[in-house]
């Protein structure tokens, strides 16, 4: 080699030096936007890596964002449910169609009124820890009575199905037939006694 030829500037640059040390940086992606769903349909959380990379080595946690507990844990190639929140147990599922390509979508089973809110997706591998927050609004069906009797609500009356179906009853005072009872509530939804 030529003695007077100076090396590649390349060669000399710290940061190319950087990049060979250390593994592919990525990020973690999800909508953007609020996701909407109804009670008691499934419904997919959508999340990737960027750029898209294989993901069935790192830990893949999805937490409810401001009580910081798991959701859902990957780790190890494995879905990991000791440290799982009750409420999630059988009813959550990391798709696994997409791993290999950077997917992390989280499926989320039978909705109710309490899944609604705010969930972060967290990837970690040995060098780097990366999130993306997906937030999910859960909307409630309405009425979710059983309708044997009538019941007068503030946005008019429910009139029973039956009651539809006969010519001769009102619902001002059909007789023989008594009103709902509201007995609980779950979350903003009533429910009725039937």
């Amino acid at each position: 080699m030529d003695s007077d030829k100076k090396p590649s500037k390349w060669a000399q640059s710290p940061s190319l030096s950087v990049l060979l040390l250390h593994p592919a940086q990525f990020r973690v992606v999800g909508p953007g936007q609020p996701l909407l769903a109804t009670v008691g349909q499934d419904v997919m959380l959508p999340c990737h890596l960027y750029p898209g990379m294989d993901a069935r080595r790192l830990e893949i946690r999805w937490i409810r964002h401001l009580v910081s507990e798991t959701v859902h844990l990957y780790r190890n190639g494995a879905d990991q449910h000791l440290d799982q929140m009750k409420e999630y147990a059988g009813r959550t599922e990391l798709s696994r169609d997409g791993l290999s390509r950077g997917s992390l979508d989280l499926r989320i089973s039978g909705l109710r009124p309490s899944d609604d809110g705010q969930y972060v997706c967290t990837v970690q591998d040995a060098a780097s820890y990366r999130e993306a927050l997906v937030e999910l609004k859960v909307a409630g069906l309405w009425p979710l009575c059983c309708f044997v009797g009538m019941v007068q609500v503030s946005l008019g009356w429910c009139v029973p199905p039956r009651a539809l179906s006969h010519p001769h009853i009102h619902p001002f005072g059909a007789e023989g037939h008594e009103p709902l009872r509201v007995v609980g509530c779950e979350g903003s939804l009533p429910i009725c006694a039937c």
